[in-house]
């Protein structure tokens, strides 16, 4: 059996864009938290070895609080990739490599916010599947 290299994919840090608190009332610790995670990839066009993870967060308690976190992963490859070979190596492995960051994020957060809330813990989650492109007419090779 052959065993393929990976392809080496380095990390260059994440930035948390948009974050919202809402608390209509003292958080019932009996009460489920809902989580909705939705990644998506951008690659700009002048650097086919750069791209970035955009990760939209959700997370709400029925009429105790919601939260919305918005962040941008930025990550490199260390070599030029088929579009499939990239696009593999995005699904598999970016959102996993970024995700830590924003529950330790989300554990800070609520642990600063006092009584309103008691510190959240978001489980280890898995990606599975294809990550939603954002594509941006004429970007010239911007990234978001």
């Amino acid at each position: 059996m052959e065993i393929k290299e990976q392809p080496k994919l380095r990390f260059n840090g994440v930035d948390f864009i948009h974050v919202s608190f809402d608390a209509a009332k003292e958080y019932d610790r009996e009460s489920n938290v809902n989580i909705r995670i939705e990644p998506s990839v951008f690659y700009p066009n002048n650097s086919p070895n750069l791209f970035n993870i955009l990760m939209d967060v959700s997370l709400s308690s029925e009429s105790f609080f919601n939260m919305k976190i918005s962040a941008v992963g930025y990550f490199e490859l260390e070599e030029e990739l088929s579009d499939q070979e990239r696009r593999g190596c995005v699904n598999a492995n970016a959102p996993a490599i970024m995700f830590p960051y924003i529950r330790s994020f989300i554990s800070t957060l609520t642990a600063n916010l006092g009584n309103v809330i008691e510190l959240l813990r978001i489980p280890t989650q898995f990606f599975r599947g294809e990550i939603k492109e954002i594509i941006v007419p004429d970007n010239k090779g911007q990234s978001i």
